[in-house]
């Protein structure tokens, strides 16, 4: 109270909430709004008025209620889409959330806000959302894809953007699933984006997903372990993928000891070196 008196007397307004419970026993929200002001003989006085603001709380009550209803209301919509995909496609189930936990991981590490990691870690979880479109027998097909079949996966990130961009999220989820398998270099699909064209929250995404797709398993090939994943993007830092992200994902493996969800054994993973092969979640 002495700080709130001591600025009223530099000539700044007073507002104090305060709470009070009336002879009925309800709880009655109160706001003291006064300022300085010269009473008689000069001495400094309070002008101003206690009002009863106890429905204004609670309207601000029930609309963060409501907010927080909405939140979970969103997050079950995109679990449940993104259980739908991996139901599809039972080879690479699990997929999207070990990519999802990755990327959030990411971007903690680079110092990103809270609200920032939460909306990166909500779009890695539907960023295959596209391959909807693709036919099931192509997902699995148990080796290299013809010419015209890749191609119709490559189509995912644009039909993804497709589904998603009338939604309204909080966050660039459209922007960021249509920009996934871009690279800094030009080199990416399905617009071939440059350097800053491309997000933050995409390029963290991009690094999350083929550092997934290339150490764990896929139909076509068995996995190929961390350590062939890592240098992927070693190889190809600052050409394809984010130094800096491309950097604490390395930090994240190596010196933190990072393991994906679903108790995978990474021990085991570091030690295989099998032959390249594509990359494409």
């Amino acid at each position: 109270m002495s700080e709130a008196l001591r600025e009223s007397e530099a000539g700044r307004r007073l507002h104090i909430p305060l709470r009070w419970t009336a002879p009925d026993g309800n709880l009655r929200h109160l706001l003291l709004d006064a300022a300085s002001a010269t009473g008689e003989q000069g001495r400094p006085v309070w002008d101003g008025a206690l009002r009863d603001i106890s429905e204004q709380v609670r309207l601000e009550e029930e609309s963060r209620r409501n907010l927080l209803r909405l939140n979970r209301s969103m997050e079950d919509a995109i679990q449940a889409i993104a259980t739908t995909i991996e139901k599809r496609d039972p080879y690479t189930a699990g997929h999207q959330r070990r990519v999802s936990d990755l990327a959030a991981r990411l971007a903690m590490a680079l110092g990103m806000p809270e609200e920032q990691v939460h909306g990166i870690r909500l779009t890695a979880a539907i960023h295959d959302i596209g391959k909807i479109h693709v036919p099931a027998e192509i997902l699995s097909f148990p080796g290299p894809l013809p010419e015209i079949e890749f191609a119709l996966i490559r189509t995912h990130p644009e039909v993804g953007y497709q589904i998603l961009k009338n939604v309204d999220f909080p966050w660039p989820v459209a922007e960021m699933v249509y920009q996934h398998h871009e690279h800094l270099d030009g080199t990416g699909y399905p617009r071939g984006l440059r350097g800053d064209e491309i997000m933050i929250g995409a390029r963290i995404i991009t690094v999350a997903d083929v550092v997934e797709a290339i150490a764990l398993y896929r139909p076509y090939r068995p996995g190929l372990g961390v350590d062939t994943a890592l240098d992927e993007i070693t190889r190809n830092r600052g050409t394809r993928y984010d130094p800096q992200v491309v950097d604490v994902c390395l930090e994240l493996f190596r010196d933190r000891g990072y393991n994906f969800p679903d108790g995978v054994d990474l021990g085991s993973l570091f030690s295989r070196r099998p032959s390249p092969a594509r990359t494409e979640a």
